[in-house]
């Protein structure tokens, strides 16, 4: 690990794309098959998270996923695709996504619940 540039904070975001169904071809369709209990991390990282989570999801994060829309999904895919290329799955990728954010309650609330 190293230090932050000019003494500021380091933010850490976990992407786990093993289980990134919303970002790959058919995302509707994969996406809506996933059990959302599997979507908790496996292997170490799964069992330090579970030993120190808080008894709910942390209602910041969740509302902040709750918030982001059709129109904040649709800026964030296009922003990936003038980057790595467009893909032809992207419309598809912005409505699995904006579902599951509109569904983040739900969702947090199966991940959450011991398997």
């Amino acid at each position: 690990m190293g230090d932050p540039v000019g003494g500021s904070g380091v933010e850490l975001v976990i992407i786990d794309f093993e289980k990134s169904k919303g970002l790959r071809p058919n995302p509707i369709i994969e996406s809506g098959m996933v059990d959302f209990r599997s979507l908790w991390p496996t292997g170490e990282l799964g069992e330090i998270l579970r030993e120190h989570k808080p008894l709910m999801p942390p209602p910041a994060i969740v509302d902040r996923v709750r918030q982001i829309g059709h129109n904040r999904c649709a800026a964030l895919i296009a922003e990936v695709g003038d980057k790595f290329g467009p893909v032809n799955w992207a419309d598809n990728c912005t409505e699995a996504l904006s579902r599951r954010a509109a569904r983040i309650d739900e969702i947090a609330r199966q991940v959450w619940t011991p398997r």
